[in-house]
């Protein structure tokens, strides 16, 4: 059996078929038989590796090992300058509102929606709240005089998304996606953030200042 593993080993590495007759015999290192080899395999690296293989297969692991070692030494690496890896700086933008207005109230909704995931990708922070409805009367006069024919009124909804931190690189990109998706009849503006509009945020309530009229009557007299 050993005999059969040891031949195995050397037609894999030399390609020419051995027998059990031409190994060298125990404590014989740097002699062996090589009555059916030829001689210009024997000069070959390739026949060297073999014979100490046919003398001690266990070695066949170490053998590769070193090779291995010997050509990672041989690799050659490029230095690269430590300021390479740095990331530029990029400036960001404080906070930028997006307006959104229009007489559509459901797609107006669903506007805003988008318009919230696609902040989302880019800026972490991102903020919406609505405004109270403005309400516009319309008239239609009959032609040539001043008699009403139809009268209607509409309402004109606006909401008012806000991202911060947003790159300068990123937001030319936001415009574009943005603005190719705006549906019909709605309006968008981006700008820096109002502060007033955290006051037009709150609906007055009639009944309180009605209430507080009234008393500063009773004061007055």
């Amino acid at each position: 059996m050993e005999s059969d593993r040891i031949a195995t080993y050397h037609e894999f590495l030399v390609g020419i078929p051995s027998q059990a007759g031409t190994l060298v015999p125990e404590g014989h290192t740097s002699t062996l038989r090589h009555d059916r080899v030829d001689s210009a395999v024997i000069d070959s690296q390739v026949y060297l590796t073999s014979c100490v293989v046919m003398h001690s297969p266990k070695i066949f692991p170490r053998v590769l090992i070193a090779r291995n070692r010997l050509t990672k030494r041989f690799k050659t690496y490029s230095y690269d300058p430590f300021y390479i890896c740095r990331k530029p700086s990029i400036p960001l933008f404080p906070r930028l509102q997006f307006s959104l207005k229009g007489y559509d109230f459901p797609t107006l909704e669903k506007y805003e929606i988008y318009l919230n995931k696609t902040l989302r990708r880019w800026v972490s922070s991102v903020d919406s709240f609505p405004l109270p409805p403005k309400k516009t009367l319309y008239k239609v006069y009959h032609p040539n005089s001043t008699k009403v024919k139809t009268e209607f009124e509409l309402n004109h909804y606006s909401r008012i998304v806000c991202a911060e931190n947003v790159k300068t690189v990123d937001l030319p990109i936001i415009f574009d996606l943005v603005q190719q998706n705006l549906p019909e009849g709605i309006e968008l503006a981006v700008e820096e953030f109002d502060p007033l509009l955290e006051k037009e945020r709150y609906v007055a309530n009639l009944e309180v200042e009605t209430l507080q009229g009234e008393l500063t009557k009773l004061t007055a007299k």
